[in-house]
């Protein structure tokens, strides 16, 4: 038997090699035939089928080789030797058969296995037993002879003994050198035996049947209990019984005494074969359960000494396997074997998971550490818990896939945390704010577009109705310049916006460009830097030379920007729920802030400051208080055309529905006099349909100004002769409107002027009467008027009378110095 279990190692490890290389082929393969098969499914749907069909055709025909050569080449082997013979043939068919690639591929792996094969049968033919099995079995082939006939040797059963032994003798005192006619001794002793017996026999036909009958029942109770739990083999040795027992009471007196031993002996045959044949069959079930579990176990395992191991393990299975041959304790030994084996390949398993552990929480933790450096404390504890789970999952992986699941699942809840968390953090950064949506819909640049090639030049009469009204004053513009401004500085801002949107899809690149301490987008042409506190996200970066810093303040709610289009050109904003603070700075000399406020009725409050300085010297400071109430939009301030140092105030007022400019009020103080002078677009006054400038100054005008067609310039009237100021005029001011850079995608400010009626106000109720008056042949008479609603000369009249107040207030609240250190923060 010893000899026997050597042989099926020695076979088995010849197919091992094979087993091993392609398993590790199979997974080459197998990615290059999907590969492939990809390639061609793009080009032609069928040609994968077609190869496919091949390959299994190829498969077959190679299985019909194999089996004709294993059936030709173990015909003449023992029980034994087809066994182990037949594990290898199993073998190499399951080798076969899960392999994976072309008809080429195939043919190659073909003629490695049969190779591998014919050297295991080979093996297995040329090893015979050893002398001491060979003795053993003649023994118990002798002992079931003599025992088969002693029970009719009557007298001659002491001869029969001596017969016995003496065979037993040479037996036992065989060599290596005479051991090949130990076979022949047994058959021998058969002849001499059944013929000694058949010659001694003095017991009447009945009695010899009687005996033979007697002895088949022992054997056949005996065979039953030993299958009492295998109902088809009880059911094979009863039938068996009856054939032997119909035969025995058939024997006439000369076939009985002839053919008696032989039945006997072969009942005892069949016992045994039947025996074995369900030995051999449970461990048929035992080598397809170690074979599977080895076949699936070495798919798992690349490390090559692991794989030995495996082997190793495998051959004392099979090596435990051909020791079992008592059917009692078989199915006992044989699942203890599988059980046996189970436990090695789940240490196996074990040692390769433990390989793979280390290595992925060396992963993990790279990919933790990465992701939750630049993190801020509230965001990572959820990620921490995760990186826990990952480690516990490890700790309870069964398999390799298992740890990989692992690691993807955390890879992706990770990333779904983080771009959550982003998405959280960005949403606290804000959005690239809408300046414009402080001022009502109609204030916006777009609405306020010329054409410069139409402009008026009032060197010919030109009719009211052609000059533009979509115009501002001069302290609207202050507003519209920092909106302008930070417009332009918005398309900087817009890009780092266009980033943070794409977190997800550039999740990957956040951490492979990390410094380890702060979040780094890759945007291709420039990187986001990312500093995340418990009070304060920043975000930094430099876009075609412009330095960016947009940041959001946790505890106060805030978010804002920094924009350093050059060295010395900055636009700095803040943004709250309800407000938005703008500023520039230019040179540290020009500069300007603008703050809005809105209330939960849209109703807003400005503060404009502007100053030219230089170095820390303030020069020159101009400021504003704005709102946007009651479907009008009014400015209060000190920028405008006024009596030098009179202390001017401007209050100009816009119609929110059509963002026309309805009217002005301007404050100066010269001499102890009061001055309240109303300011009209010429649109708005009665009675005057046509204008013409003449660039040349008069007594109190500084154009000549003809109306109505007319060929003698318009005259204004005194208020009196204490009060020398002129109670009405026509002026043409500067105004502002814009042009659209479709290059830039910039609008662009352009200059002009516009007539206007200015009036008294203590002098506007007579102003039709005394405009007629003093100029008769430019109008007619009735004709002129204030066509302003009254609506409208209320809104004037509140801006100035009410809100000039609010504005004193605040007028001087915010200096030269605030504003730049605002800037440069």
């Amino acid at each position: 038997m010893k000899k026997i279990i050597i042989v099926v190692t020695l076979a088995l490890s010849l197919l091992f090699s094979v087993g091993f290389v392609s398993c590790e082929n199979n997974d080459q393969t197998n990615s290059s035939v999907t590969s492939t098969t990809s390639d061609s499914l793009n080009n032609n749907g069928s040609s994968s089928s077609k190869n496919s069909e091949e390959v299994e055709q190829a498969k077959n025909e190679k299985q019909n080789l194999l089996s004709e050569y294993y059936v030709q080449n173990t015909k003449e082997l023992t029980a034994e030797q087809k066994l182990t013979a037949e594990i290898s043939y199993n073998f190499v068919l399951q080798q076969l058969n899960n392999f994976r690639g072309t008809v080429d591929e195939l043919n190659a792996k073909y003629n490695e296995i049969y190779l591998k094969l014919q050297e295991s049968v080979n093996l297995i033919k040329s090893t015979a037993s050893t002398l001491a099995e060979i003795k053993n079995k003649a023994k118990k082939e002798l002992e079931l002879i003599y025992n088969s006939v002693l029970a009719y040797a009557n007298n001659s059963q002491t001869q029969l003994k001596a017969l016995y032994d003496t065979f037993l003798f040479v037996i036992d005192n065989a060599t290596e050198e005479t051991k090949n006619q130990i076979t022949n001794s047994v058959t021998e002793f058969k002849g001499l035996v059944y013929e000694y017996v058949k010659n001694a026999i003095t017991l009447t036909t009945e009695e010899i049947k009687t005996i033979a009958l007697n002895q088949l029942d022992v054997l056949k109770e005996k065979a039953l209990k030993q299958l009492e739990n295998y109902e088809d083999l009880k059911n094979k040795i009863i039938t068996f019984y009856e054939e032997q027992k119909e035969k025995i009471n058939s024997y006439n007196e000369q076939e009985i005494k002839e053919l008696i031993p032989d039945t006997i002996s072969s009942v005892k045959g069949k016992l045994e074969e039947v025996i074995k044949e369900k030995i051999n069959e449970f461990k048929q079930e035992v080598i397809l359960k170690i074979n599977n579990l080895y076949n699936s176990t070495i798919d798992k395992i690349s490390d090559e000494e692991i794989k030995n191991e495996l082997g190793t393990a495998y051959n004392i299975s099979l090596t435990n396997l051909n020791s079992v041959t008592d059917l009692d304790s078989a199915q006992t030994a044989l699942n203890s074997i599988v059980d046996n084996f189970t436990t090695a390949t789940k240490n196996i398993i074990n040692k390769v998971l433990n390989k793979f552990i280390e290595k992925y929480k060396g992963e993990l933790k790279v990919i933790y550490d990465n992701i939750s450096k630049p993190l801020s404390t509230d965001v990572k504890t959820e990620l921490e818990t995760l990186y826990n789970n990952a480690v516990l999952g490890f700790e309870n992986a069964e398999t390799k896939e298992d740890l990989i699941s692992v690691l993807n699942t955390f890879k992706n809840d990770a990333k779904s945390y983080v771009v959550e968390s982003l998405n959280k953090i960005f949403n606290k950064m804000g959005s690239k704010p809408d300046v414009w949506s402080y001022l009502p819909t109609a204030f916006k640049p777009e609405n306020r577009i010329v054409a410069t090639s139409t402009l008026p030049t009032y060197e010919d009469f030109t009719y009211i109705s052609t000059i533009p009204t979509n115009y501002i004053g001069k302290q609207l513009n202050v507003v519209y310049t920092v909106f302008n401004k930070t417009d332009v500085a918005l398309n900087y801002v817009n890009k780092v916006y266009d980033v943070l949107n794409k977190v997800k899809e550039m999740y990957n690149s956040i951490f492979e460009n990390s410094d380890g301490e702060n979040i780094v987008l890759n945007a291709g042409e420039f990187n986001l830097t990312l500093i995340l506190t418990q009070t304060k996200y920043e975000i930094s970066t430099k876009i075609s030379g412009v330095e960016l810093y947009v940041y959001s303040n946790l505890t106060t709610n805030d978010f804002g920007a920094r924009i350093q289009l050059s060295e010395s050109n900055i636009i700095k904003y803040n943004v709250t729920d309800s407000s938005i603070k703008m500023a520039y700075s230019i040179l540290n000399s020009s500069i300007c802030q603008v703050t809005l406020e809105k209330d939960s009725s849209n109703n807003v409050v400005g503060y404009i400051y502007e100053t030219l300085g230089l170095g820390e010297t303030e020069i020159k400071s101009t400021s504003a208080y704005l709102t946007v109430k009651d479907g009008y939009t009014t400015v209060v301030g000190n920028k405008g055309d006024f009596i030098p140092t009179s202390g001017g105030i401007n209050c100009e007022v816009y119609e929110n529905s059509t963002g026309n400019y309805v009217g002005s009020e301007v404050s100066e103080t010269f001499k102890s006099n009061q001055y309240d002078t109303l300011w009209y677009n010429l649109k708005d006054i009665g009675g005057i349909t046509t204008i013409n400038k003449i660039d040349e100054a008069n007594r109190v005008n500084p154009d000549t100004i003809y109306i109505n067609g007319s060929t003698e310039s318009i005259h204004s009237m005194l208020v009196s002769l204490t009060n020398p100021s002129r109670r009405f005029d026509i002026e043409f001011k500067t105004v502002y409107a814009f042009t659209y850079n479709a290059e830039t995608e910039e609008y662009e400010i352009v200059e002009f002027e516009v007539p206007m009626m200015f009036i008294q106000e203590s002098q506007e109720e007579t102003f039709a009467t005394d405009f007629e008056n003093k100029n008769t042949k430019s109008v007619e008479t009735d004709s002129i008027s204030i066509k302003s609603t009254d609506e409208a000369k209320n809104a004037i009249k509140y801006g100035y009378h009410t809100l000039v107040e609010n504005y004193k207030e605040i007028k001087d609240s915010v200096s030269y110095q605030s504003i730049i250190d605002y800037c440069n923060e």
